[in-house]
């Protein structure tokens, strides 16, 4: 272990273990930039990707996939075998609102980002081992919106200036971009990125604002070399959203060590290890930046709080009342909570395209799209209340109707027939011949036959 280097509130220690990287993976971006890799974007189900060479691809969890219909970012690390066609990679949605392929862009295929998820909030939502439940489904994806919400709002208090791209305000990627972001990026590059291309490098553990935030470790000096770039630049978004500038004292080295190695369960960050055959990668992070509202969200998916309840199948819905419910037990300020909320977009609708692909080769949406009783059940009741506003319309017609089928009747084949007389044991049989029976609408029993028609049906013997 040796450093730090810093510049402003970021330290960087390196992890020095050298290693052949001959067999090791080559890195996402690297693959795709040589046309070894492409990504296809189908309208259900998760992104494909092809490996066309002869080599694994190695597709870090919180990578940034532009084009679709939405930006995605990769929820757990992925190795791609040499050849694999059609292998699914596991993402969460980025972007709240928009499901449309964006104008200019490519809406079958997928490029990858400039930098990671630059979020230990986010990170932490994708890595924490938790279960494969519907609720930890929509905790991941509620961490993932809360992270892309503070870094918009954070980064934009910092600089002074909104970083949303008028393109696709949407976008983290293009927010990203934007020029002033690259500025303040650019001091924390040229003071650090040289710093980390030592061949026998494989490793990096990162301090922000005086605290040790994450740490990733490869198999590979080669494949680290590749991901550093982007790590770079991850980390210096995180730095630029601290609330101190320049940044306390920075950890020793033997603190960075102990953090990858630690000694006690209770310190232990989140740990992540990637293997193929042998180990490739390990991710250690913990939550330095997370707010209430994020804290929860972490603690919830850490402690598996939800799966208690129904094994965790809950709906969205009943996720964030739960998330609010924990939140009111902790003191946490719920008014924030549900500002933060709603500008995150916990509240809204998820786009149609859906998270997983079945087997039998249909979608989520597309058996929601089949009519199903959950479906057909608000249509009647609308159709109901429809019939209900418009009854005393459609009785005037009926009673028309019905006059004039008599006064047809009596003109063409004389007087109706005398009505039989009935015993007193008949008043049933009665009552189905010469009364019209009644019909069940939404409002209850409703006769066909108007009050005045009925004051002229023979008297009962």
């Amino acid at each position: 272990m040796s450093g730090p280097v810093a510049h402003g509130s970021l330290g960087v220690y390196f992890v020095h273990r050298g290693g052949g990287g001959a067999a090791q993976p080559i890195a996402l971006h690297q693959a795709m930039a040589q046309g070894s890799a492409r990504i296809a974007a189908p309208p259900n189900g998760f992104p494909r990707i092809d490996n066309l060479s002869d080599q694994p691809i190695f597709v870090r969890a919180g990578t940034l996939l532009k084009g679709g219909l939405q930006v995605q970012a990769v929820m757990s690390t992925v190795i791609v075998p040499p050849h694999a066609t059609g292998l699914a990679l596991p993402v969460l949605f980025v972007e709240n609102g928009r499901s449309a392929g964006r104008s200019g862009d490519d809406g079958t295929t997928f490029t990858t980002a400039g930098t990671l998820l630059p979020s230990e909030v986010g990170t932490l939502s994708l890595l924490t081992s938790a279960s494969a439940s519907p609720a930890t489904l929509h905790l991941r994806q509620n961490g993932v919106w809360l992270a892309v919400d503070s870094i918009r709002s954070r980064l934009s208090e910092r600089l002074g200036a909104a970083i949303a791209s008028p393109r696709s305000p949407s976008s983290l990627p293009l927010a990203l971009e934007n020029e002033l972001v690259e500025q303040a990026q650019q001091p924390f590059v040229a003071a650090l990125q040289e710093a980390g291309e030592a061949g026998d490098i494989s490793g990096a553990v990162f301090a922000v604002d005086g605290r040790l935030v994450a740490a990733d470790v490869y198999a590979s000096s080669a494949l680290f070399h590749q991901m550093w770039p982007k790590l770079v630049r991850a980390y210096a978004v995180q730095s630029l959203m601290a609330p101190n500038g320049a940044g306390p004292a920075l950890p020793s080295a033997e603190s960075a060590k102990a953090f990858i190695e630690p000694s006690s369960p209770d310190y232990a960050p989140v740990r992540a290890v990637t293997s193929s055959d042998t180990w490739v990668h390990v991710s250690h992070a913990t939550p330095a930046d997370a707010t209430g509202l994020e804290r929860t969200v972490l603690k919830l998916l850490a402690t598996r709080a939800l799966d208690a309840e129904r094994a965790g199948d809950l709906t969205r819905q009943q996720v964030v009342n739960r998330v609010f419910a924990a939140i009111g037990k902790e003191g946490v300020d719920s008014a924030a909570a549900l500002q933060q909320a709603d500008r995150a977009g916990l509240f809204n609708e998820l786009p149609p395209r859906p998270l997983v692909s079945r087997q039998d080769g249909t979608s989520v949406s597309a058996r929601m799209s089949q009519p199903t009783g959950s479906t057909l059940l608000p249509a009647l009741v609308v159709l109901m209340l429809l019939l209900c506003a418009r009854r005393s319309i459609v009785h005037r017609l009926v009673a028309g109707a019905w006059s004039a089928f008599l006064h047809t009747w009596a003109w063409l084949l004389g007087p109706a027939p005398a009505v039989p007389q009935v015993e007193a044991s008949g008043i049933e049989e009665f009552d189905r011949r010469y009364r019209e029976p009644p019909i069940l609408s939404g409002c209850g029993h409703v006769p066909l036959v108007s009050p005045r028609s009925t004051a002229s049906a023979p008297a009962r013997v």
